[in-house]
Order: C-alpha cells, then sequence, then structure tokens
C-alpha cells in the first residue's frame, strides 16, 4: 500500500496570510537534520507532498538532497507553493509530480500567477461565500486568461458555501476553472 505522507520542510513563510491553517509564525524553526532524519524514514514508493511553511526558503542543496534520496526510494514527490520556490528554484520544477500553488483566499492586486506552462502545477484559489459575493473571484479568474484555476471550498469556514452561486459561478466561467474544481466541490458538500 502507498504511504500519502506531507512533510513540513519548515515553519519560515515569506508570508502572513491570516487564513493559514498552519500558524507556522508561533512554531519554532524545524531543524534541517531533523527534516533529513524524517526523509530517511520514509517507506519507499510512498508519494511524499512537501509542505511548510515555504518549501522555497529551504537552500537549493538541502532540497537536492532531500530529492535525491525520496527518488532514490522510488518516491513520488509533489509540492505545496506559495510561489517562491518558482522564483528561488525553478530547475527543481521538473522533479515533483504535482505542485500546487498557493490557495489565495483574499486576492490582492499585487499577486502575480505567472504562466509556467506546465501541465503539473495546478493553481488553487480558495473559495468563499464572500469573494463570490465582491467578485473577487470573478475579477482573479479574467485577469489571468492563461490560466485554469482549480477552485477549492474553504473547508475552514463556518459557513458552507452557497451552492447556487457556486453553480452559477461554474455554468458562466466553466471554460476558465480547472475541471478538477466540481470534483473537489463535490467531495467536501458531500461531507456536509
Amino acid at each position: 500500500m502507498i504511504k500519502d505522507i506531507e512533510l513540513p520542510l519548515t515553519n519560515k513563510c515569506n508570508w502572513h496570510c491570516n487564513y493559514c491553517v498552519v500558524d507556522i509564525h508561533n512554531r519554532p524553526e524545524l531543524p534541517f537534520e531533523e527534516v533529513l532524519s524524517k526523509v530517511k524514514d520514509i517507506e519507499p514508493g510512498s508519494e511524499v507532498t512537501f509542505s511548510g511553511g515555504e518549501p522555497g526558503i529551504l537552500k537549493r542543496e538541502e532540497l537536492e538532497l532531500l530529492i535525491k534520496i525520496l527518488k532514490d526510494k522510488n518516491c513520488v514527490i509533489d509540492l505545496l507553493t506559495n510561489g517562491l520556490f518558482f522564483k528561488r528554484h525553478m530547475p527543481l520544477v521538473h522533479e515533483f509530480g504535482k505542485i500546487h500553488y498557493h490557495c489565495v483566499e483574499y486576492l490582492p492586486d499585487d499577486i502575480e500567477f505567472p504562466n509556467l506552462e506546465f501541465d503539473h502545477v495546478f493553481y488553487g484559489l480558495v473559495v468563499t461565500n464572500t469573494n463570490f459575493l465582491d467578485g473577487s473571484i470573478h475579477t482573479m479568474i479574467n485577469k489571468y486568461p492563461h490560466i485554469k484555476f482549480l477552485l477549492l471550498p474553504d473547508v475552514r469556514s463556518q459557513k458552507k458555501i452557497n451552492l447556487n452561486l457556486m453553480m452559477d459561478f461554474f455554468n458562466e466561467h466553466g471554460d476558465k476553472v480547472h475541471p478538477y474544481s466540481l470534483n473537489e466541490f463535490i467531495t467536501v458538500v458531500s461531507r456536509w
């Protein structure tokens, strides 16, 4: 049986998002030796997701070592990033199975989503009733026509997503939304 492991590489992050579910800024830093020890204990053939904090903060040589150890064990490696990884470590992007570009709930104008032209990069946007209603999801979708955003329902909120708003949005913008989005919503709604 393949093990699915999320591996935090660091508690450091270059963003201070108030919606972060990890609350990383109030935790002590993870020593690299501790991360390396955990990687060495991972079973061969596992699917490992690098997370954090922001994995892009690590040094290139640290990332290369972690990747080599896992690849030697025939592990599949995925990545969660807010985009810093692309800026600092673009040559390593081909080492990952899936890359989930940071999910953004509040959509400030200064966030840029470059066209990376990699099929394994998923640009995630967290959807709430608020950003459906205030139009910020519509604005983001229209601002970046080169991207099919993977829309993710906000599972942290006590307020459930208005299904009528969601279906109206999918009907209006279905060609600009990643096809997996509807599955994400159906999976979450079925748990409600």
